[in-house]
C-alpha cells in the first residue's frame, strides 16, 4: 500500500520500526550505564566499611606491636640502670657490715670503761675509728641520679591516639543520578565528602560540624590574608595552664600550623564565636 501514490506523510512500517528500535536501543544503552554506575557505587558502599575495618586493625595491630617493642626497650634501660646502681649498692653494704661491730664494740667500751681505763685505750680507740674512717669516708659514696620517667611526649602519644580513627562526614549526604552513555567513574566515598565539603563551603556552626585535621583554611574575615592546615581536632594548646576562660570547651577549639611556619589554636564554636573558613 505504500507504493501506491507518492505521500510525504506516509512511511513504511519497517522504517518507523527501525527508527524506533534505534532509539529504544540508546535509551536501554543509558539504563545499562546508570546501572553499571549504581552497581559500581554499591560496591564500594559495601567494601567502605569492611575496608575501613581491615584499615583500622591493621592500624592498631601496628600500634600495639611498636608500643610492646618500644616497652621491652624501656624495660631493658631501666633493668640496666638498676643493675649498675645494685653493684655500687652492693659495695656500700659491705663495707657498712665492715663497720657495724667495730663501732658498737667501740660503743660499748666507751660507755661502760672506767676513767683509767679509758684514757689508756684512748689512743687505740683513737687510731682504730680513724682507720675505718679513712678506709670509708668519701670514697665509699656512689652518686644517685634522679631518674625520671618522661611522660609530657607520652601525653601526647596517648591525645593523638585518642583521635586516630576519628570519622567525619559531610554536612549534607546527596546522591544525584545522571543519564550518560558511559558509566559514572568510581570515587572513594572520602573524596567525593570532601569535593562536596569543599564546594559548598559551608561556614561557622556548619563548618566545626565536619572540620576535620588536614583541611585547608584560612581567617574568618579575611582581615588576615594567611592559609594554613589543622592540625588538631579538638586543640591541645587552645588554653594556657591555670588560665580558662568561663564556659572553656576545648572541644570548641582547633589548632592551626600557617604556611609560615606559625601555630595557633581558634575557636570553632566557643563563646559562639568562629575563626576559620575553609580556603
Amino acid at each position: 500500500m505504500s507504493k501506491h501514490r507518492s505521500c510525504a506523510e506516509v512511511k513504511a512500517v519497517t522504517d518507523v520500526a527501525t527508527e524506533k528500535r534505534r532509539e529504544l536501543e540508546q535509551q536501554a544503552q543509558r539504563l545499562r550505564a546508570m546501572e553499571t554506575a549504581l552497581a559500581a557505587q554499591i560496591k564500594e558502599v559495601k567494601d567502605m566499611f569492611p575496608s575501613m575495618r581491615r584499615k583500622a586493625k591493621d592500624t592498631f595491630d601496628d600500634l600495639e606491636q611498636w608500643v610492646e617493642k618500644r616497652r621491652q626497650e624501656v624495660n631493658i634501660l631501666i633493668q640496666a640502670e638498676e643493675d649498675a646502681t645494685m653493684t655500687s649498692l652492693a659495695e656500700l653494704e659491705k663495707w657498712r657490715a665492715a663497720l657495724v661491730l667495730p663501732v658498737a664494740s667501740v660503743g660499748k667500751l666507751v660507755q661502760s670503761a672506767s676513767g683509767g681505763t679509758l684514757l689508756g685505750m684512748v689512743n687505740s680507740l683513737t687510731s682504730r675509728l680513724n682507720d675505718l674512717e679513712s678506709q670509708t669516708g668519701t670514697t665509699r659514696k656512689i652518686e644517685v641520679t634522679d631518674l625520671t620517667f618522661n611522660l609530657q611526649k607520652l601525653d601526647q602519644l596517648k591525645a593523638d591516639i585518642a583521635s586516630l580513627g576519628q570519622i567525619t562526614k559531610p554536612a549534607t549526604t546527596t546522591t544525584t543520578l545522571q543519564q550518560t552513555t558511559q558509566p559514572a567513574p568510581a570515587t572513594s566515598t572520602a573524596t567525593t565528602a570532601t569535593t562536596r565539603r569543599t564546594a559548598d563551603k559551608p561556614r561557622g556552626a556548619e563548618l566545626a560540624k565536619v572540620l576535620s585535621a588536614g583541611d585547608r583554611v584560612k581567617l574568618a574575615g579575611g582581615h588576615r590574608d594567611w592559609t594554613g592546615t589543622v592540625t588538631a581536632i579538638p586543640s591541645r594548646r587552645a588554653v594556657s595552664p591555670g588560665w580558662e576562660p568561663a564556659g572553656y570547651d576545648r572541644t570548641k577549639w582547633v589548632d592551626v600550623k600557617w604556611d609560615d611556619g606559625y601555630e595557633d589554636s581558634y575557636e570553632m564554636g566557643f563563646m559562639g564565636q568562629y575563626k576559620l573558613d575553609l580556603v
